[in-house]
């Protein structure tokens, strides 16, 4: 007999999709960028330039920029975008 959290484990799809990160922090010294570097490591992800990742994730673009704001103040930008299979095959060229 399969317990209920058996069968929903066997049958639960996760979907990731690759998501970009992009920052940049307006007049801001090297120590600033830690609380960023810090909110990446719970993510599985690749520095694809200075201020530019790849996120590979389940999370959407709402929640992956609520994981990153407080790293930023209003004089910084923050952006988070979705990269599909044609564009991270360019991009990994």
């Amino acid at each position: 007999r399969l317990e209920k959290s058996n069968i929903s484990t066997q049958f639960e799809r996760v979907f990731y999709a690759v998501m970009g990160l992009s920052y940049d922090l307006k007049n801001k010294t090297r120590s600033h960028y830690s609380k960023i570097y810090q909110s990446l490591r719970s993510y599985d992800c690749e520095r694809l330039q200075q201020s530019i990742w790849l996120l590979r994730t389940s999370k959407s673009i709402d929640e992956i920029t609520n994981d990153f704001r407080h790293c930023v103040d209003q004089n910084d930008r923050l952006a988070v975008f979705p990269i599909d299979q044609n564009l991270l095959n360019i991009l990994k060229e």
